[in-house]
């Protein structure tokens, strides 16, 4: 059998753990970040030199320097005026500045040079970091710097530039610069450093005993309940003895324990498209608008209106209970067939309902939604699921429309608001007994999917002009 560690044990070894971790992570981190601004520092400096530098290099002299003896040449000493005048400029070593061409088996050749013995023609291969920048500039002429390396001679960061002549690349420019003192004041600076782990661990180790020991048994019974409620029961409250802040702590936690049970029996009478948008303004993504607490939204949306046709006299025919029980019979089945093709009901009206569809397919959900609601009630009628036949008819249209809460502090009501959705609900006036009826852009969103019935010239309340829209239903692939 294991031996079993109180939790105190636990919570001093994690802390100490947790310490041990940081440090070094947060010695790694301020080492990389201080290496890399050593990088970028002198890379960028030397990488404006070179480009700068390399548009005075005179490519065809420099593409007629091949050994020493053009060392003589006025060709050599045209390309090293420019080198020198750059050394004193910015107060580079001799050796820091030269130019170089490429030669076989990814060696490079030097052609131009500061230093008073020339080796013009040697080849040597460069460090890899130096060899894959110097690469890239050759492909594509873009000056870069390298990062850190160490070669034989020691660490530098260098810079490339091309050299031109005309269009054409016939050379590189390098500028180096040796950076060993400064790596070793990093190293020095991270030494340092690690001299506070000691303090730092022994000063963690005791703290971390002194509170584990008075916030053990609170904090098991405060993680117990955390646990209870993550398995959805809300009915388990935390009790603590103890009058300090983990008792203000248990009872804080006891209160919302209340509001998360009222919360979580609401969410059944939240729409899907509802939380998402409250969800979004707390992230920040949203601005207030309206009464203090409100938010609102502009997205595109489909909106599904679907209602019974002659709802009024089967209701005059059922009593109450009846009516009840076929309407939630009916709806039960929309609302199933709507969250399957990724949709969301805003609301019940009675014998009516809305649906809001998001995201690109949003059109072609609500339509397959509509032909199986029509479907769906042709099967419930036949298997006479109602006492009495119900028929529906479905409008759909789609835009911009505004997702927001109106009413006040102490009462919002989330609700979708916008032209189309009053134009969405006139279709469904438009549409018969199982017939769908959709706006203009929801016809042209559907491309040729479905068979369409054109409608010209409707008035409807509420919109000035002429309204075109269609009635739409299946494509049935005909027998070969």
């Amino acid at each position: 059998m294991k031996p079993r560690f109180p939790l105190y044990v636990k919570i001093t070894a994690a802390s100490f753990f947790v310490v041990l971790v940081v440090l070094a992570f947060v010695s790694v981190i301020l080492y990389r970040q201080e290496r890399q601004a050593l990088e970028d520092k002198f890379g960028l400096t030397l990488q404006h030199v070179a480009q700068t530098t390399g548009l005075f290099v005179d490519g065809a002299a420099h593409s007629r320097v091949h050994t020493n003896a053009d060392a003589a040449n006025d060709d050599f000493k045209k390309v090293r005026e420019v080198l020198e005048r750059v050394r004193r400029e910015n107060a580079l070593k001799e050796d820091a500045i030269y130019t170089l061409r490429p030669s076989q088996n990814g060696k490079l050749e030097f052609v131009v040079m500061l230093q008073e013995k020339t080796f013009v023609g040697d080849t040597f291969t460069p460090a890899p970091e130096a060899a894959q920048v110097s690469a890239w500039v050759l492909a594509d002429g873009q000056a870069r710097y390298t990062h850190i390396y160490t070669d034989q001679y020691g660490s530098y960061v260098s810079a490339f530039a091309p050299v031109r002549d005309g269009g054409k690349i016939v050379g590189l420019l390098e500028v180096d610069y040796g950076v060993d003192r400064f790596l070793a004041e990093l190293n020095a600076q991270r030494q340092k450093r690690v001299w506070i782990w000691p303090a730092s661990l022994l000063l963690a180790l005791a703290l971390s005993l002194g509170v584990a020991f008075s916030i053990t048994g609170a904090v098991k019974r405060l993680v117990d309940g955390t646990a209870a409620v993550q398995s959805g029961h809300y009915d388990r409250p935390v009790e603590v003895a103890t009058r300090d802040e983990l008792h203000t702590l248990a009872e804080s936690f006891n209160a919302m324990l209340g509001g998360l049970r009222e919360r979580f029996a609401m969410l059944k009478f939240v729409p899907r498209h509802t939380r998402a948008v409250i969800a979004d303004s707390i992230k920040g993504s949203l601005t207030g608008s309206g009464a203090l607490g409100a938010v609102a939204q502009t997205r595109d949306v489909a909106i599904l209106f679907s209602d019974i046709r002659g709802f009024t006299a089967i209701s005059d025919k059922l009593g109450p209970a009846r009516v009840i029980e076929m309407l939630n019979i009916y709806l039960r089945a929309e609302a199933e067939i709507i969250e399957r093709n990724a949709g969301s009901i805003d609301k019940f009206i009675g014998d009516a309902v809305m649906a809001v569809f998001e995201g690109p397919e949003r059109f072609v959900n609500a339509a397959r939604a509509a032909i199986e609601i029509q479907e769906a009630m042709h099967r419930l009628n036949v298997s006479r699921a109602f006492e009495q036949p119900v028929e529906v008819g479905v409008g759909i249209a789609g835009g911009e429309v505004v997702m927001g809460s109106v009413g006040y502090e102490d009462r919002l009501e989330f609700a979708v608001i916008g032209r189309l959705v009053n134009l969405a609900s006139r279709l469904t006036a438009v549409a018969g007994r199982g017939e769908i009826v959709v706006s203009e852009i929801a016809r042209e969103a559907l491309g040729e999917t479905y068979n369409v019935e054109r409608l010209d010239g409707l008035k409807l309340k509420g919109f000035a002009d002429a309204i075109t829209c269609y009635k739409i239903r299946p494509v049935v692939a005909k027998a070969s």
